[in-house]
């Protein structure tokens, strides 16, 4: 088993009660691993288009897990990934981790500081 904790800040501006945010993960053998969860396009028809598959890891909810105007420090979000995610000890080049955004309004704003990226093979 490979542990993986993705640690963070951040800051909710203007966020509103069904307002919130996600972190979301995908492994390079899930899908595509250079379009960030686009289809992407090809010049050539023989080429298929594929898309990553994100998965939730977790998500916060505005009022509920976080207010307004305060910096959340050190929030940890921890990935148990199976031996077979891992090629040559390199899980880093195939997780991907994205911050995604659950707002209503071009108004709602998350700021995102100090990101870090932890891992140890068990």
């Amino acid at each position: 088993v490979v542990v993986v904790k993705f640690v963070f800040s951040y800051y909710a501006n203007s966020m509103e009660a069904l307002d919130g945010f996600c972190v979301d993960y995908s492994i390079d053998n899930d899908g595509d691993d250079d379009h960030g969860g686009r289809s992407s396009s090809s010049t050539s028809s023989s080429s298929p288009t594929t898309t990553r598959a994100w998965h939730s890891k977790k998500c916060w909810h505005a009022m509920e897990d976080f207010d307004n105007g305060i910096w959340y420090d050190d929030i940890d979000v921890t990935f148990h990934l199976r031996n077979d995610d891992v090629e040559d000890g390199m899980v880093v080049d195939r997780l991907r981790i994205r911050f995604r955004c659950k707002a209503n309004s071009l108004h709602d704003d998350m700021l995102i500081d100090r990101v870090q990226l932890l891992g140890l093979v068990g």
